[in-house]
C-alpha cells in the first residue's frame, strides 16, 4: 500500500489551501476523521470496546450511532483504497 492511501484530509489548513473544487470533500473527509477521533475517545472513556469487564455507560442509541458512523468512515477508507488501486 502506498502513502497515498492514508492521506485523508486531517487538519483545516488542508481545506483553506485547497482549489475550490475539491475543499467540499475534503471538508467531509475532515469531519469523518474529527468525528473517528471523537468516537475513539468516547468509546474508550465509557468502555464500549475491547471486552471491558464492566457493564458500559453507553445507551443503545449512542452506541448503535458510533457503530454506524464508523461504518461511513470504513466506506471511505475503503473507496479511497479501491482508487488507490484504480479499480473504480
Amino acid at each position: 500500500m502506498n502513502d497515498r492511501f492514508f492521506t485523508l484530509c486531517s487538519n483545516d489548513k488542508d481545506i483553506k489551501n485547497a482549489d475550490k473544487t475539491i475543499s467540499a470533500r475534503l471538508s467531509v473527509e475532515y469531519s469523518l476523521y474529527k468525528l473517528g477521533c471523537s468516537i475513539n475517545t468516547y468509546r474508550n472513556k465509557v468502555g464500549i470496546g475491547h471486552g471491558r469487564p464492566f457493564i458500559p455507560e453507553i445507551s443503545k442509541e449512542d452506541s448503535k450511532i458510533a457503530i454506524e458512523s464508523m461504518g461511513m468512515i470504513v466506506e471511505l477508507l475503503l473507496s479511497k483504497l479501491k482508487q488507490d488501486k484504480g479499480t473504480v
